[in-house]
């Protein structure tokens, strides 16, 4: 069986360089790998929106972008996706600096071959994959196989700072089970988390796959909806209600599944941080239905560098 295709995106505008990495990688791997070629930094990150890259090969001192700026838009648009930095000779410290920024390698043009060229990006996939393993697990809550209050805030972060830049509104979607802490003390965390699980399937059953979905509280759930225009903030919030209210019973939850739901609208000209936009939508959540979760929820600790 012949060994799957490494899909390389090199982000490099010098058409010189550009020919030389591919002759380079051609020559080490052949047909093992398909190389896709960005001229600009905004052509490259719409790219690698679209899926279907394994691994980026960034050069450092773009048109529309240069420095360490560079990798952390990369990151942040893909944050799943490992880096190869491409630096000068003379940049070789830019190159290490981007490793702490987030990178997981960097190679100076001129002191690169192919061999050494392959064998930096295998190992860079690699490391990323493990870093990538532990760090997936450490955002992930347990009950609900939705992201951790933790893993919503770093990707919460990364979307906001990217639809900032893409001048794109995001909307927030709070949602607190009715009753959820009445029967965790009458029936125990076993049944209440049945019924906080039963409105995540939901959730997830709602809205998009490339929303972000998280546990943002002990009873509460959340969806930042990605380019969501405001004007469809209502119709995202009635959807969800429906869709819980027509969920049924099940032997766990044996009422049908009540909503205490909240909604709030990020925009680009006014930008608030993931922490402010949460604490609104709990602000917003409607009244009369449950006593809505206590605001403040402290910022986790930002996620350690990647090195």
């Amino acid at each position: 069986m012949s060994a799957p295709e490494t899909r390389i995106l090199l982000i490099e505008d010098n058409p010189g360089d550009v020919r030389l990495i591919q002759s380079m990688l051609e020559q080490a791997c052949g047909a093992t790998v398909q190389i896709e070629t960005a001229g600009r930094l905004a052509v490259g990150l719409a790219r690698l929106a679209q899926g279907g890259i394994d691994v980026v090969l960034l050069d450092l001192g773009l048109p529309d972008s240069t420095g360490l700026e560079t990798v952390q838009m990369t990151q942040a648009c893909a944050p799943l996706i490992p880096i190869v930095v491409l630096t000068c000779c003379e940049d070789e410290g830019l190159g290490a600096r981007s490793v702490l920024a987030g990178a997981q390698d960097y190679l100076v043009k001129g002191a690169t071959d192919g061999a050494l060229l392959w064998r930096s990006i295998r190992y860079a996939m690699g490391r990323h994959a493990l870093m990538d393993q532990g760090r997936h697990q450490s955002f992930i809550d347990q009950v609900t196989g939705l992201y951790n209050l933790r893993g919503f805030f770093t990707l919460a972060s990364r979307e906001l700072k990217l639809a900032e830049r893409r001048n794109e509104s995001m909307t927030l979607v709070v949602a607190a089970p009715l009753g959820f802490n009445e029967i965790m003390l009458a029936f125990g965390p076993q049944r209440a988390y049945a019924l906080l699980a039963q409105a995540a399937d939901i959730l997830r059953q709602t809205y998009r796959e490339t929303d972000i979905f998280a546990r943002t509280g002990a009873g509460e759930l959340a969806v930042l909806a990605i380019g969501a225009h405001p004007d469809v903030a209502p119709t995202l919030i009635t959807r969800f209600r429906k869709e819980a209210k027509s969920g049924g019973a099940t032997e766990a939850s044996p009422n049908k599944l009540l909503l205490h739901t909240g909604v709030c609208v990020w925009e680009p000209k006014n930008p608030v941080p993931i922490g402010d936009l949460l604490a609104k939508a709990r602000q917003a959540m409607k009244p009369g239905l449950m006593p809505p979760p206590k605001t403040g929820w402290p910022d986790p600790a930002p996620a350690p560098p990647e090195t």
